[in-house]
């Protein structure tokens, strides 16, 4: 039994032994690491925010009741209609005894003339003067102010007329009907009747912070992506920065704590999208793009608000403080701290310390 326990005791210790060695072997082994130097890389700040999708030109006919009654909505929701498409079509009776009084006016106007022109040409034959009117104008003036009165009597019937063709509301653009509220006939309400909305030019709608404010303007580049096809990339460029901040009531609020001001912008789409009206999407605004000495953000450990870089120098990794500049997703530019020809350690060993020994590669 005891020679049984002496040899169990010796085969632990030799495992024990062996464990040992391998701990201390591995304890003492170099690791591998990558190493690359300062390289130039365009760096793109950006920051994002959501937004939905509206159409850039929007038509919107509201009620106008001058125009008299509403006959007839001509379209419904979803038509696609084309410049000079009617619309909605008025009824007003007050015009159409108008332009029946002027019709009568050009007539009578007319008619004079024809007879002056009759009497003066009756006297012409006979080869005599004309009589002088009692108002003490001769033949001669009296056609002049005849033709004076035809033509005022034609501009009034041509106004009537167009007063008429205006009851009859067109499409100025080309585009899909986004809204129909016949229900809102009534003088009182203030919603449009009818909105056709271009969908072949389409806009972003979003809002951004106080802080993102100070680094937009307009023209910036953007990205844009959706939820719904997340392997689909739009671009997209700024064209509107609002002036004044979102209402936020919060701030008129006693003892009420205001809520950071948020900035409506604009973006028009460079790009055809497949995507609906109202859809919601994701953008991603480049606020700054320039080209910087950078290293890879995984070579990159920070301590207490001090960023560090490890390099190796003769076998060994040491760990000198850099200043950063501009970042992006990928890439951080180095401002100071390192020379062009330092060899950066590009991704950390978890348990890397200054002075450890490495091989590089």
């Amino acid at each position: 039994m005891k020679k049984k326990a002496w040899i169990w005791i010796a085969v632990v210790a030799v495992i024990g032994l062996l464990v040992g060695i391998a701990i201390f072997q591995q304890g003492n082994q170099k690791p591998d690491v990558e190493v690359t130097t300062l390289q130039e890389h365009t760096i793109q700040e950006s920051f994002m925010t959501t937004g939905t999708l509206t159409p850039a030109d929007e038509e919107a006919i509201f009620l106008r009741p001058e125009q008299g009654e509403l006959k007839k909505v001509w379209v419904k929701v979803g038509d696609k209609v084309s410049k000079g498409d009617k619309l909605v079509e008025y009824k007003n009776p007050a015009f159409t005894t108008e332009r029946d009084q002027a019709d009568l006016q050009v007539k009578s106007a007319e008619l004079k003339l024809k007879q002056l022109n009759t009497q003066k040409s009756a006297g012409a034959s006979k080869g005599t003067q004309p009589t002088m009117p009692p108002s003490g104008e001769n033949l001669d003036q009296q056609i002049q102010l005849a033709k004076l009165e035809v033509t005022q009597a034609k501009k009034q019937l041509d106004i009537v007329k167009t007063k008429i063709a205006n009851l009859v509301v067109k499409s100025k653009e080309n585009g899909v009907v986004a809204q129909v509220n016949e229900d809102n006939s009534s003088p009182a309400n203030t919603k449009p009747i009818v909105v056709i909305a271009t969908v072949d030019k389409l806009k972003i709608k979003a809002t951004i912070s106080e802080y993102d404010a100070l680094k937009i303007k307009e023209g910036q580049e953007a990205t844009v992506k959706s939820d719904a096809i997340p392997d689909k990339t739009w671009k997209a460029s700024v064209s509107q920065v609002g002036l004044l901040p979102e209402n936020n009531s919060a701030g008129n609020v006693p003892n009420e704590k205001a809520q950071a001001a948020n900035y409506p912008i604009e973006l028009y789409l460079n790009d055809q999208v497949p995507m609906k009206l109202g859809s919601q999407v994701v953008v991603n605004i480049i606020s700054s793009s320039k080209k910087a000495m950078s290293v890879p953000q995984t070579a990159i450990q920070e301590e207490s608000s001090q960023a560090y870089v490890f390099v190796v120098e003769s076998g060994k990794a040491i760990r000198k403080p850099v200043k950063l500049g501009a970042k992006d997703e990928k890439m951080a530019e180095v401002v100071s701290g390192i020379s062009a020809t330092d060899k950066v350690i590009v991704k950390l060993p978890s348990n890397i310390t200054s002075g450890m020994d490495v091989n590089s590669k």
